[in-house]
């Protein structure tokens, strides 16, 4: 072969391979299919990374808080962790956010976060977050799978009830899914009594919280340890990953057991 016939064929492939990044890169190229859905996997993944954080911080903090009032012997903190909404709302709307507040928003964070788990266990196995199953994902499921043991271990809960009550509050509006607000979620008590029976082992799991007789003062307090401490690890292999968008944020803690002063005493 001569070098003139060396440097045609060069000079093809040349023109093949710059015609084909041209028809690529170019407006309307066909580049974007295989590019676009990486970035779109990846921003997805962490936006859900963000929701499941933020919710898993707030149930940590929350629950830490609590543990830190039993061990002061808050009289405040378990008369309100053993309100059951069936038996003590008695069709008072306002119940949900005066006397019945703290044990229904310790309620509203532990479906929440619940809920987050089902959505990205849901999302990754519909390949929208990722198209393999990598090294943090499994790490990642493991740890949901510690927290549901934890949660569940000699308490009134079981790790299939933990994935239902997740389920039970996700909201979905065009791409977006995530757990319904904490306004809906006491409307839904209200309007739906089947809604409020599904959710009492739930109320269950948190008055026994507050008991102070046994079994319950021994096992549930150890419980929520473990809890704890399984949120906490959570959390550190989503910032340790970055997959969050919110890294250094932590939102400022409320201070609140006490029921609200109803309007009758207001003067």
């Amino acid at each position: 072969m001569t070098i003139q016939e060396v440097l045609t064929i060069s000079g093809q492939i040349l023109l093949l391979v710059g015609g084909v990044l041209a028809a690529a890169l170019g407006a309307g190229g066909g580049l974007r299919y295989f590019v676009e859905p990486i970035l779109k996997r990846r921003r997805l993944r962490k936006v859900m990374g963000t929701g499941l954080r933020l919710s898993c911080y707030e149930l940590r903090r929350h629950l830490e808080k609590i543990r830190d009032d039993l061990k002061k012997s808050s009289d405040q903190t378990r008369n309100a962790l053993k309100k059951i909404p069936r038996n003590d709302w008695k069709e008072q709307a306002d119940w949900f956010v005066k006397d019945g507040y703290f044990s229904m928003i310790t309620a509203y964070k532990i479906a929440a976060f619940s809920s987050w788990m089902k959505i990205y266990q849901m999302a990754v196995l519909r390949a929208l977050l990722t198209t393999r199953w990598n090294k943090f994902i499994s790490e990642l499921f493991s740890k949901f799978d510690s927290y549901k043991i934890s949660v569940s271990r000699e308490t009134y809960f079981w790790p299939d009830y933990i994935d239902a009550i997740g389920e039970g509050i996700i909201s979905t509006s065009g791409e977006l899914t995530e757990p319904f607000g904490f306004s809906e979620f006491c409307n839904r008590y209200k309007m739906d009594a089947d809604f409020m029976a599904f959710f009492e082992q739930l109320h269950m799991f948190i008055h026994f919280i507050g008991r102070t007789d046994e079994p319950w003062s021994t096992i549930y307090p150890r419980a929520l340890d473990d809890v704890i401490q399984n949120l906490r690890s959570i959390e550190e292999l989503l910032n340790r990953k970055q997959e969050n968008l919110l890294r250094r944020f932590e939102p400022k803690e409320y201070d609140r057991t006490a029921s609200a002063k109803p309007a009758s005493l207001i003067t």
